[in-house]
């Protein structure tokens, strides 16, 4: 039930990238190509293209292209590629408002995929067709939660979630299935379907979340084996801006640790919370430092 649940959002997320990128035509490619002016800018377009796609990998595979065909430079895409791993916490924060509530989506889910399948079967505008795509995707990605969260649920009392108590472990498991599957959205929501069991402490979430994050680099590493020699340095930049978040929100969290007792059950609001802050903490000196690079470039 738990690898169908994941089955469902993986696919989930698949079909609404898809009807997202059909529907904008295109367009997704011409925005990111036009966005690099400042690297503020190119951040609050990297993070707000990153949130509609639902995958900051899939953006970092977009501007490896964008640089391989000599489109936009490698400098301009850094503000992007800072900008798409705040926007992959969108998806976080869908799943966890959306399970919320008596009358929840997520309570509604089989009627939005009924509704969604009937527009892509009956309505001929092709437009339109692609929004029902988009909402039967959508719908998938709260199935997949359900059927998850339902799956782990009779495991709290299980003595292998005792296990989860050890920040290197931890850290090894975010990194490992977020590097198999090959995307930290999934792989969060993966988490909050446990956490909605209360068996994930503050204590494993944050290292698990650290670990997901560098985990996630893994597809633009893959899809940049062919690319050229400035290409290559997207997904290295999108690489060393999650390792700079890992060392920066390692440091930070053995601090909070030695002050504060972390052993305390999380909820799916906190992991995207702690998501969302992970991804700031490491763009703020990175927008500071490609800011002050870029300048010195052009001085010089």
């Amino acid at each position: 039930m738990f690898l169908g649940g994941l089955g469902f959002l993986l696919f989930g997320m698949t079909v609404t990238e898809m009807g997202l990128r059909e529907l904008c035509e295109g367009k997704l490619r011409s925005v990111l190509a036009r966005s690099c002016g400042t690297v503020l800018k190119g951040a609050v377009t990297g993070c707000a293209v990153t949130a509609l796609l639902q995958s900051s990998s899939s953006v970092t595979v977009m501007l490896t292209g964008l640089v391989d065909a000599e489109i936009i430079g490698v400098g301009d895409a850094a503000g992007i590629v800072i900008g798409s791993n705040i926007g992959t916490s969108a998806t976080a924060w869908i799943i966890a408002v959306c399970g919320e509530g008596s009358v929840s989506i997520a309570t509604l889910y089989p009627i939005l995929i009924l509704f969604g399948s009937l527009i892509i079967i009956l309505v001929r505008n092709n437009k339109i067709r692609k929004l029902g795509v988009i909402l039967s995707g959508f719908s998938l990605i709260i199935a997949g939660m359900e059927n998850m969260s339902a799956a782990v649920a009779p495991l709290i009392d299980e003595k292998s979630f005792e296990r989860l108590d050890d920040p290197f472990t931890c850290f090894i498991s975010g990194l490992v299935v977020t590097g198999v599957i090959q995307s930290s959205s999934a792989s969060v929501g993966i988490l909050q379907a446990l956490a909605k069991t209360g068996s994930v402490t503050a204590d494993a979430a944050i290292p698990i979340i650290i670990g997901q994050n560098i985990g996630t680099c893994s597809t633009a590493l893959i899809a940049a084996v062919g690319a050229g020699k400035n290409a290559k340095k997207i997904p290295l930049a999108h690489l060393l801006f999650n390792i700079l978040g890992a060392l920066l929100s390692g440091v930070l969290y053995f601090v909070i640790r030695i002050i504060i007792d972390l052993d305390f059950a999380v909820s799916p609001f906190d992991i995207a919370s702690i998501h969302t802050a992970f991804n700031l903490l490491a763009a703020v000196p990175a927008v500071i430092i490609t800011g002050k690079s870029r300048r010195i470039k052009r001085r010089l």
